[in-house]
């Protein structure tokens, strides 16, 4: 829609407004009455497109959110043609996809009738003041007061007025359609973030990797905590481990060491400096992430390995793929790390998704490395090699690890049992084994 207003509406609007400017000045240098006479319906013509816009606008508006929400619907339903075609629900989504399609014609239909009645409307008023120029400079001509063939040039140049003039109405539809569509993307760009750096904030540096959580609790709407009163302290080197059911608040605790988030009360302590009181640039450049959903671009796995890294050999991206035990598979594929991975690397599977991206987070050598559910999607064997990269890892920088399979974490300095939005039990392995709490049922189980 804004590139119809720019590179179509735009250029049209100067060039006929420079074209009836020219027309008046020449028509009345010809005859000043006649002229005048002329533009008897251009007040009408520029009340009704002000009328126009005012009450069809808000149609056009109406036209561009219906129209995002048939494109996403059609999105969602490419991309889970697998799954729409498991469950046999070709005929429901068929519906679904007919009801919104038919909903889009009907504020289609709504918006291009009110054009339907603008717009003859503008042809009529422009009309009359051909036939006001006709009665008119035919009965001045009658009379001697002007020529005959001043009374030709004028209507010469009210084709050249008119229409330039209906151009002119017809483009309040196209700038319409493009406010409409300009309105929703400037919604969203002009949103501003719920995480800004503080008036003060200064760079971090390159930490060392201690974190402390001092009283920290989170609530994503009010009413409903998902942390309450968190409270414990990493040293540089050490990995920690969250366990616990699901929904308990693991992932939101990384999520605000990562500032995705700022804690309801409490503070978060990089190095003894409370995280809000650093830029977020500087802060997020030291920490590295592997989430349970991999995101991979559309680029070669060289690429999605380098992604991050500043200035990334291929020697370097080589050993952060032996770290991560992606090799092996890399070099099976058709052109090895040259291999295109595909939209969100839909040519790899779960496990060497979750592969390519730590090794990503390897090659980035960052002193604090976050792994939320880094296993998840992988067989037994492949969790053994991950499971040796992040031993090797050990040691080198702070790791934090979420995981359900618990032979992940066992090797961790310290494992955190969050239970009902606050931390049940924490201690090693066999300390945890040792007691009859609730990490050693989970174990048993």
């Amino acid at each position: 829609m804004l590139e119809v207003l720019i590179a179509h509406s735009l250029p049209d609007l100067i060039g006929n407004l420079v074209m009836i400017l020219g027309v008046i000045i020449m028509i009345f240098s010809i005859n000043p009455l006649l002229a005048a006479l002329t533009m008897i319906p251009v007040p009408f013509v520029l009340i009704s497109g002000m009328i126009f816009s005012k009450k069809v606008a808000p149609l056009f508006k109406i036209n561009q959110e219906v129209l995002g929400e048939l494109g996403g619907s059609t999105q969602d339903y490419l991309s889970g043609m697998k799954e729409i075609q498991a469950f046999c629900a070709e005929d429901s989504q068929r519906e679904r996809m007919k009801k919104m399609c038919k909903e889009y014609s009907y504020v289609n239909i709504r918006a291009n009738f009110a054009n339907g009645i603008f717009h003859p409307s503008v042809e009529f008023l422009t009309s009359m003041g051909t036939v006001i120029v006709v009665g008119a400079g035919g009965a001045l001509a009658l009379r001697g007061m002007l020529d005959v063939s001043d009374v030709v040039g004028f209507f010469m140049y009210l084709g050249l007025f008119y229409s330039p003039l209906t151009v002119l109405t017809r483009l309040f539809e196209d700038v319409n359609s493009a406010f409409a569509g300009a309105s929703r993307v400037f919604d969203i760009l002009d949103t501003d973030s719920d995480i800004k750096d503080a008036d003060n904030a200064s760079s971090m540096g390159k930490a060392k990797g201690s974190v402390e959580f001092e009283n920290v609790s989170f609530s994503y709407k009010e009413g409903t905590t998902v942390l309450s009163d968190i409270s414990f302290k990493v040293n540089p080197g050490e990995m920690y481990a969250f366990v616990g059911p699901t929904g308990v608040g693991k992932t939101t605790v990384v999520s605000l060491i990562e500032r995705f988030y700022d804690p309801t009360t409490g503070r978060i302590f990089i190095d003894g400096k409370d995280i809000r009181d650093v830029t977020v640039k500087s802060l997020r450049e030291n920490i590295s992430l592997v989430l349970q959903d991999v995101f991979l671009f559309n680029g070669t796995i060289a690429e999605n390995i380098a992604f991050g890294a500043k200035n990334a050999s291929r020697d370097e991206i080589e050993k952060a793929a032996r770290i991560a035990r992606a090799e092996e598979f890399i070099l099976g594929t058709e052109n090895g790390y040259d291999t295109i991975v595909g939209e969100r690397g839909m040519k790899l599977s779960g496990g060497q998704k979750q592969r390519i991206a730590i090794a990503r987070a390897v090659l980035r050598d960052t002193p604090i490395l976050i792994l939320d559910e880094a296993t998840s999607a992988v067989d037994t064997e492949t969790e053994a090699d991950i499971r040796e990269a992040i031993d090797a890892l050990a040691g080198t920088r702070t790791i934090f690890v979420i995981a359900h399979r618990l032979s992940t974490v066992k090797k961790a300095d310290k494992i955190l049992v969050f239970e009902n939005s606050v931390i049940a039990e924490s201690g090693t392995h066999h300390e945890l084994m040792n007691t009859d709490g609730i990490y050693s049922k989970m174990a048993n189980i």
